[in-house]
């Protein structure tokens, strides 16, 4: 724990130095002196699973990759968004029952759900919305695994979780039954979700109100009018996609992913500048945005196959980068929901890492390290520079911008002969995978 603390703490300083200054490529920067210099840290620290997905996962055809070394790198680095704008992570708990693959974790083990929330702090992420399915006895798993999530959360410094009621949960289970009334079970559920939920200091709020988001019930024949009358009028309820800002009762809209049947290397720009649009048309409400790695539910168990590409991280940082050219510092967005945290089955998944196709490759030169890029440099943040004298125990030299190529170790303060290998890690931008060269003797 106190390697991998150290180690994001470490990442979260480089990446200040190669964001922060006038480095160019030709006039690398160093650490400075009095930058505090990781101790302790390894080889393996650089290369292993520094995720809060099961080191025993391993990749999947659908895109989701076995998980190593992800980048550290904020989330908000990659958005011109205020400070106000929070950055949520949609968050499944179903992991651990048999209607559900194995992800080698139980969602609703306690301390499954601290090293996620760990995990999503260490990338700039700010909350968790939770898939949840209702109170139903054939869902306790998802109901105590919420409540894990709630646990866990109020424990922490600026941290949130809300609930999105899945239609799929308590709605379908009524709807199975002869008799049953949706619109009673939402409202027996919205009242479960404000007296069990709600009270946490850590639950979302609007405005001092808290919020419930709906996923999916667009299929049922709700009376929202009567769900609102019969909880009142403090809930916020978020509706999804770009109708949701046309519902009765409705306080605002969420994007998500949307799939274009046949054609998987269509990321969804048309979808999220529709939704964007709707949302500044209705300025009124909230507006939670949404960015995504891609989608492919070929091994799910109710597959459609539908697909969106991952073009090696492009989806990714490319549905990151949409919602800039509706919203700014100046034109406020009330949150973001990265579409998932860790739906394996869908393919949306982020937490063990997205692959951005990347490698490096180091030599030596004179006094310096060199070194070249197989793949798209736009989806790295910055390289760090390591040295070594066993081949394990790791010094950090420096790090530099992206689009350098060299470095002058003998400069900084290595010289040649003296027994150092060097190595040269691309640090991807967020939630992108790591890539180091080999150790180069120096």
């Amino acid at each position: 724990m106190q390697k991998a603390l150290c180690m994001f703490l470490f990442s979260c300083v480089l990446a200040l130095t190669a964001c922060g200054g006038s480095a160019s490529s030709s006039s690398p920067r160093a650490l400075a002196a009095s930058a505090p210099l990781p101790t302790g840290l390894s080889l393996t620290d650089l290369v292993s699973n520094n995720t809060s997905a099961a080191s025993s996962f391993r990749t999947q055809r659908n895109g989701n990759i076995e998980p190593k070394n992800v980048s550290k790198v904020s989330v908000r680095s990659q958005l011109n968004v205020p400070a106000s704008t929070r950055i949520y992570a949609h968050l499944m708990v179903w992991f651990g029952t048999s209607r559900h693959m194995d992800v080698g974790y139980n969602s609703a083990d306690p301390k499954q759900v601290h090293r996620q929330l760990d995990d999503m702090q260490s990338r700039g992420i700010q909350g968790a919305i939770v898939d949840w399915y209702g109170t139903d006895p054939s869902h306790q798993h998802e109901e105590t695994a919420t409540a894990a999530v709630m646990e866990d959360a109020s424990q922490r410094n600026d941290f949130q979780f809300a609930i999105m009621e899945d239609g799929n949960g308590g709605p379908l289970v009524c709807a199975k039954k002869p008799g049953c009334s949706i619109t009673k079970q939402v409202i027996s559920d919205v009242k479960h979700i404000a007296r069990k939920y709600q009270g946490s200091h850590a639950y979302m709020t609007i405005g001092g109100r808290p919020v419930v988001f709906f996923f999916g019930l667009e299929i049922y024949p709700v009376d929202w009018n009567a769900v609102r009358a019969a909880v009142g009028k403090d809930q916020v309820f978020i509706f999804r996609n770009a109708v949701g800002f046309q519902y009765p009762q409705t306080n605002g809209g969420f994007g998500w992913v949307n799939i274009t049947p046949g054609n998987p290397q269509d990321w969804g720009q048309n979808y999220l500048d529709s939704f964007y649009a709707a949302g500044l048309e209705h300025a009124d409400h909230t507006v939670i945005g949404s960015a995504y790695k891609g989608f492919n539910d070929t091994i799910s168990g109710w597959s459609q196959r539908r697909v969106v590409n991952q073009k090696c991280g492009q989806t990714w940082l490319k549905t990151l980068d949409e919602i800039g050219k509706f919203y700014s510092q100046s034109s406020q967005l009330a949150g973001i929901q990265l579409v998932t945290w860790n739906d394996y089955e869908e393919g949306t998944e982020i937490e063990s890492g997205i692959d951005n196709c990347v490698s490096v490759r180091a030599r030596a030169t004179g006094g310096s390290i060199q070194w070249t890029l197989q793949g798209d440099e736009g989806t790295v943040d910055h390289y760090e520079i390591w040295s070594t004298t066993n081949g394990e125990h790791m010094h950090a030299l420096a790090s530099v911008p992206a689009g350098t190529r060299s470095f002058d170790v003998a400069g900084n303060g290595i010289k040649p002969g003296t027994g150092h290998s060097i190595l040269v890690q691309a640090v991807g931008k967020p939630s992108l995978r790591n890539q180091i060269s080999g150790a180069v003797k120096f």
